[in-house]
């Protein structure tokens, strides 16, 4: 073809381009660029299906570079004015060219940077420190078909081949690696390994030991996944995995093809077969490393192998499902399948049949441990447990439709273990419907229906749904569009508390929220007063939607109630086979308007647990509608209330079934509430220290719920990852540049958790169970924990939920109000109004002595204790605080006992309900301040640069001219000002309960449980230039505090320390509990973050930065034990933080804010033995690296989990109890190694013993060096058998168990001459030989009867070395003993063997 201004191309050349995704107007350019020289380039970058990494700091992208190319006019073109000129003018502008490049990259960043750009560099191939792949994309085609020719035996393929242009757009990009492949098939069990890691041998009897892993090495495991850097993609109708080659030596561009799914499309000369075809229609999802799921435009879901390998298949009679639980033979071998190439091995269709394509699939497991499988409550068939010779994988599947419906599956897998191949695939029929779109979803039979008519929408989305046929058009012949079949649906799942999140696009009708059909309710009779309500009912729904005037909607499914669903359908199972029950969603959330539309899915993440949220809220992060903005919203998840609260519950009878009275179907009404903004931010202000006044726009958004902190912005700079939050406070600038990482005032995680069990009260345990306390909605709850299920398979069980059983309501906080309030109930549903956006959660403290429970908002600074045993009475009548009568207290006891604000550390000292409290001091109005009049969790939109929090209150300690310019007031005194515009300083207060008979409960006044008594203010060592910035509690108090000095004029920190505070030894005595009886006692140690004591006060743990120190309280003494670093494998290279310490029964378990460990001591008892620590990980969300998750008896596999700021609580159950703000987690202990120490620091050692015993021979060696450095060698010489003769005569002789070493003579003298005559024998004035050292180490302890019969054993061996040591040791003997010594002196001359020259051999030369 010819284009003007350009010579025309050969039809060769011209296809080669075309190939290789060259535009036409790329031709042109190739041409013209080198005759026109004053062309003026104009480049535009465009970033497309921006993905980040589930679990490592990385992002994929594809960056689109056009480059224009406008040529220069003339002068007189530019000045002309004539409708002619203009003509041609326009006529060359049209000429100009553009080259479009595009290219694939990976690009890694530093979670250290709270803000950063990540430039595109797209103009090299060099791989730099953050750019780990580059695909320039013409390179993709050439590939695939190289691909496809070798696939096209077994396969029906197109015979055209693939260009960019029948590839079509890019539309996602997904991770594949090891990393990511875990976090999409593996988060259920918590490790890598198939295999049971509580058990320390993985053999088999009568078989050679097997390893077995998720990523098995069988043959051609090349071809699966997670092996180097994979990525799936996924375009208009064919799906690739890539993976690219790693390792310096290798191109940035080189890259293998291990798949390319296209479907079967019908050939050129059509056939029988054209009802056959499809192509995929969704994004790629593995199951295992070797296996993927699609979706398709035949309405199937289709499996397909990557690796060639023996597939053990379901279709012989011989090999079905229930023989599965049998080993093979041989001449069930014989009959085996075998696939030399990738084929699909299942394909199952929906129940809408063959017009419905899936679009989306979602892997919905959660990152625990749950009994997914339905066949493991109901019965527990071989076909869906494992054998010790194959192990059984269950993974539960989310398939979306086209039409907005989405189905739930159970997938079985049922894996060899030995060669890793594939014996079975059992997907069950669909357990629930989920209908996204609700009255609006369109079936594929039938048209959809939408009550009013619905205007055009800017994106579209929702005109698809009003088709209306023509006149001339009969019903048959309409055939309507599925609103989802060109949009993908905005569906995510949120895997750390089983949260189902589907968002719908902006301008939404009322129709798209209405989910009455999915309750089976009876229909009202016409006229009758339950139909009128149900019509105002209706009516209320289509003014609380806006009539279309919205941003959308979001609707949250819970899907941990889907078991409890099924169950229940299935204890009255119907005659004739029936679609799967309807689920309805647990909360419907309505966006604002300025948000940007849902029919974008890259624009908008819901979801994410952002740690400045409360647990019980949902996040809705989204770009604006123009792009400059970063919007958070956030909506209330009501789930204690809709528990707890039988009016939450739907009451209603199914029509075809006999009415009963007060029949009630146990289904929890629908939630409908509004979004209220909590965080805004401009993409520029993204950029950090590299922002521009240019305003920024972004186009796309990216995160992931490992890291729910962190987001992806594409714009045309490149790609910018900021964080919205640190810790529990929104991110603000000016205040992260002052806190660097280095200052210690920087910690920025509340300390303590947000659950708690209090010991020794009457909470610690309803009906015989655990009690829990926890907060939600300003309301204090109690409930029992549940135990944790018994495996039903050989798999164990490393991270469980641990539920909340008959939660109820124990306290509503006075002066505070729940965040929303109900508007209306109707019989399917709660409308709410959101007050005020979810502030922070509070801590839990409790005391010591288990009478009282601090609630600490440390970033509002504000704390509330309550008395513990006035909150088992519940709340009855109206008024918040009243309650029954219990234990002899009046029924106008109120449980709230103290409170306060504008505290920045809250600490209980000692067990007799004395604390502490770090309060401060506005100097500028010499009052105390009230930051919670300017909260901004008061009002809808939220700004994060106006909060008064703990961080800014610190950062005006240091420099108070940056965060806060006013002068100080001359009229009013001030000592030091400047030391900035805050004042903190301690305060003691102690809490005396009201007594029974007390006056005003006897005359039925509302009073306290107990009273405040004010001790005065502490006196700090150092005087007005040390300033305190937090507290802990324990035997004494720790008071950590800064040094600051004015230098320049400037305040600035100069150190930072802390001091110990206890009373003096008369104030003791006289009982004098005043803050003047304190004084400090010790040196001056480091500035702690966290210090912790054990339950006898003699054990104190401090972190100082990485490092956990553990010292020995002993008055006067403070004994240094030891110290340990936490090592966190963290691919950001971040300095770890502990957020928690904690003792319990001897053992310190620590945790930083994605990871737990146990901390075991040594012999305490002995002051003069070094005290030895041994670290274990417990849990952690780092994948382990390859070959380090095989379990071994000194080597605990740590549960891979996502903890986010987990807080070790109890014991519960064989296992530890974590509060995290995702809920509680149940750890296993059950590693051997783990369980032994756990018992020992308990002093539990006959139940140790019994772990020791069942230690495989093999292993005594490694345990031995562990009981070793627990103090516990006497365990190790008596117990462990399999000891090497070598181990145990060492063990022996360096803890003095003589009499272990003599019966070791008595019984087989002989012997164990002939193991050890070579051990420890060197040259001839070398080291002593271990016969020497044993029969002096007789002598020495005053065993002489021993000595001499070892020498004559020794004289008895006839090897001349060993000769030569028991005439030394004859030597010795005669000392002591010298007729017995020259009897054995004698007999060694006899018996002594002369070399030729007429000397004897001192070491054996044999």
């Amino acid at each position: 073809m010819n284009y003007q201004g350009s010579l025309p191309l050969h039809p060769s050349l011209a296809s080669a381009l075309a190939l290789h995704g060259v535009q036409k107007s790329t031709v042109s350019t190739l041409t013209n660029v080198e005759s026109q020289p004053s062309a003026k380039p104009l480049k535009r970058t465009g970033i497309q299906a921006l993905t980040m990494h589930p679990s490592l700091p990385r992002v994929a992208y594809l960056a689109e570079e056009t480059v224009s190319i406008s040529p220069s006019l003339p002068q007189s073109q530019q000045n002309t004015s004539s409708k002619k000129n203009k003509s041609a003018s326009t006529a060359s502008r049209s000429h100009g060219s553009a080259v479009k490049t595009q290219r694939i990259i990976i690009q890694q960043f530093d979670r250290k940077c709270a803000r950063s750009i990540l430039k595109l560099h797209t103009d090299s191939f060099e791989k730099t420190n953050d750019v780990l792949a580059c695909l320039p994309m013409e390179h993709l085609p050439l590939k695939l078909n190289r691909f496809r020719q070798t696939k096209s035996k077994n396969t029906k393929i197109a015979s055209q081949p693939l260009t960019l242009a029948s590839l079509g757009p890019l539309q996602f990009i997904e991770f594949l690696d090891r990393e990511a492949l875990f976090w999409q098939t593996r988060r259920g069990y918590g490790a890598l390994t198939n295999g049971d890691i509580t058990c320390i041998s993985t053999s088999i009897p009568g078989k050679e030991e097997v390893i077995f892993h998720a990523d098995s090495h069988f043959d051609g495991a090349d071809q699966g996944l997670g092996y180097g850097l994979c990525l799936g993609l996924q375009f208009t109708r064919v799906l690739v995995i890539l993976r690219f080659q790693d390792g310096p030596t290798k191109s940035i561009g080189s890259f293998t093809v291990l798949c390319c799914l296209e479907g079967q499309r019908p050939n050129s000369t059509g056939g029988k077969e054209s009802n056959n075809q499809y192509t995929p229609t969704s994004a790629l999802v593995p199951v295992t490393n070797s296996i993927v799921v699609y979706g398709c435009s035949d309405g199937a879901m289709r499996f397909h192998n990557l690796v060639p390998s023996l597939l053990y298949s379901s279709r012989n009679e011989s090999m079905s499902s229930l023989a599965m639980s049998t080993s093979l033979s041989s001449s069930g071998a014989a009959k085996l399948q075998k696939y030399s190439r990738q084929t699909t091995i299942k394909s199952v269709r929906g129940p809408n049949g063959r017009n419905d394509p899936i679009v989306k699939i979602l892997n919905v497991d959660p990152a625990y441990s749950s009994c997914n499988d339905i066949h493991h409550q109901k019965d527990e068939s071989a076909a869906f447990t494992s054998n010790p010779n194959s192990i059984v994988l269950n993974s539960r599947l989310l398939t979306a439709c086209s039409s907005g419906v989405a189905y739930l599956w159970d997938v079985h897998i049922r894996l060899d273990r030995a060669s890793g191949a594939v014996r079975d695939l059992i997907v069950d029929p669909p357990l629930v419907r989920i209908d996204g779109l609700a009255s609006l979803t369109v079936s594929p039979r039938k048209l959809p229906s939408m009550s009013g008519g619905k205007k055009v929408t800017s994106d579209g989305f929702w005109t698809d749904a009003t088709l209306s046929k023509s006149a001339s058009e009969s019903d048959q012949d309409v055939e309507s569009k599925a609103p989802y079949l060109d949009v993908t649906p905005a569906i995510n799942y949120d895997y750390n508390r089983d949260l189902l999140i589907w968002a719908l696009p902006s301008e939404a009708p009322a129709a798209s929220i209405d989910h009455r059909s999915d309750f089976k309710l009876e229909l009202a009779e016409i006229n009758s007063p339950e139909a009128k309500k149900d019509a105002g009912d209706k009516l209320f729904l289509e003014k609380w939607s806006g009539s279309g005037e919205n941003g959308g909607f979001v609707k949250v499914w819970n899907m941990s109630l889907v078991n409890a669903l099924i169950l229940r359908q299935s204890k009255s199972p119907p005659s004739t086979p029936q679609p799967p029950p309807k689920f309805s969603p647990t909360s419907v959330m309505k966006l604002h308007p300025f948000s940007a539309s849902a029919a974008s899915p890259s624009n908008v993440v819901g979801g994410l647990m952002i740690g400045t949220l409360t647990p019980t809220s949902l996040s809705y992060t989204c770009l604006s509608r123009d792009g400059s903005e970063l919007i958070v919203q956030v909506a209330p998840l009501p789930i204690m209330a809709a528990c707890t609260d039988k009016s939450w519950l739907v009451e209603s009878s199914i029509s075809s079934a006999p009415k009963k009275t007060g029949a009630i179907v146990e289904r929890g009404k629908t939630f409908y509430v509004n979004f209220s903004t909590c965080y805004s931010a401009s993409i520029s202000s993204f950029q950090g220290k590299s922002a521009t006044s240019t305003r920024v726009r972004g186009s796309s958004i990216a995160a992931s719920f490992s890291s729910p902190n962190l987001f992806a912005v594409a714009c045309d700079q490149g790609i910018i990852v900021g964080a919205v939050a640190e810790g529990e406070t929104w991110y603000n600038e000016t205040e992260s540049l002052l806190l660097s990482s280095e200052n210690p005032l920087s910690y920025n995680v509340p300390i303590g958790p947000l659950h708690t069990i209090i010991s020794g009260g009457p909470v610690s345990s309803l009906n015989n169970r655990p009690g829990i306390l926890f907060m939600e909605d300003n309301s204090l709850y109690a409930s029992r924990l549940s135990t944790p299920r018994c495996p039903s398979d050989h798999i164990a069980s490393l991270v469980e939920k641990i539920g909340l059983q008959d939660p109820m309501m124990m306290h509503v906080l006075h002066a505070q109000n729940k965040p929303w309030h109900k508007v209306l109930s109707t019989r399917i549903s709660v409308f709410a109004e959101v007050r005020e956006t979810s502030s922070s959660s509070p801590r839990l403290i409790p005391a010591p002595s288990g009478r009282y429970l601090c609630l600490f908002w440390e970033v509002e600074m504000r704390y509330e204790i309550l008395h513990a045993r006035s909150l088992l009475t519940k709340e009855t009548g109206s008024s918040a605080g009243t309650s029954i009568k219990l234990d002899g207290r009046g029924p106008g006891l109120s449980p709230s006992v103290d409170s306060g604000s504008n505290v920045l550390s809250f600490a209980w000292i000692g067990d007799d309900d004395r604390f502490a409290i770090l309060q401060y001091v506005d100097l500028i109005s010499g009052r105390v301040a009230d930051p919670s009049q300017n909260s901004p969790a008061r009002v809808a939109n939220f700004s994060p640069h106006s909060v008064d929090s703990r961080r800014k209150v610190l950062t005006r300690i240091i420099s108070p001219s940056i965060t806060d310019p006013r002068p100080l007031d001359e009229n009013k005194p001030s000592s030091s000002p400047e030391l900035g515009l805050i004042r903190p300083h301690v305060e003691l207060k102690k809490l005396a309960e009201v007594e029974v008979d007390a006056v005003e409960l006897a005359a039925g006044a509302s009073v306290a449980a107990a009273t405040t008594v004010d001790l005065g203010r502490l006196t700090l060592r150092g005087g007005d230039r040390s300033v305190p910035t937090v507290l802990f509690g324990g035997p004494a108090l720790c008071v950590g505090c800064i040094s600051i000095s004015n230098r320049s004029n400037h305040p600035c920190v100069d150190n930072s320390y802390a001091y110990f505070y206890t009373r003096k030894n008369g104030a003791i005595k006289e009982n004098d509990e005043r803050a003047s009886a304190y004084m400090t006692v010790g040196p001056e140690i480091s500035y702690p973050s966290l210090v912790a004591w054990d339950e006898e006060g003699k054990l104190c743990a401090m972190a100082l930065g990485s490092r956990v120190v553990v010292y020995l309280s002993q008055p006067p003494k403070f004994i240094l034990l030891g110290a340990v670093r936490i090592f966190v494998t963290d691919h950001s290279n971040a300095a770890v933080s502990l957020i928690s310490l904690k003792f319990i029964h001897g053992v310190l378990f620590c945790s930083t804010q994605t990871s737990v460990h146990a901390i075991f001591l040594g012999n305490l008892e002995d002051e003069d033995s070094v005290c030895e620590t041994d670290l274990f990980t417990i849990a952690s969300n780092e994948v382990p690296i390859c070959n380090t998750d095989i379990p071994d008896i000194s080597r605990s596999v740590p549960a891979v989990t996502f903890l986010m700021q987990p807080h070790v609580l109890a014991y519960h159950c064989g296992g530890l109890l974590v509060s995290t703000t995702c809920g509680l987690r149940l750890l296993s202990l059950s590693h051997p190694i783990i369980r032994i120490g756990t018992l020992m620091g308990a002093n539990l050692i006959e139940k140790a013993r019994k772990w020791i015993l069942a230690t495989p021979e093999s292993d005594h060696d490694a345990m031995a060096h562990f009981l070793i450095r627990r103090g516990r060698a006497d365990l190790a010489i008596s117990d462990l058998d399999g000891l090497s003769i070598e181990s145990y005569i060492d063990l022996c002789m360096t803890h003095d168990h003589t009499d272990e070493l003599e019966y070791l003579v008595e019984k087989d003298g002989s012997n164990l001459i002939s193991q050890i005559c070579n051990w420890k024998r060197g040259s001839l004035n070398g080291s002593y030989s271990a016969i020497f050292c044993l029969g002096m180490y007789f002598m020495g302890k005053g065993r002489m009867a021993c000595a001499k019969k070892w020498t004559e054993i020794a004289l008895n061996s006839g090897i001349n070395a060993v000769v030569s040591d028991a005439m030394k040791l004859a030597l010795f003997i005669s000392a002591a003993d010298r007729d017995e010594g020259n009897v054995l002196l004698k007999r060694a001359v006899d018996v002594i063997w002369f070399d030729t020259a007429g000397h004897v051999p001192f070491f054996n030369t044999a």
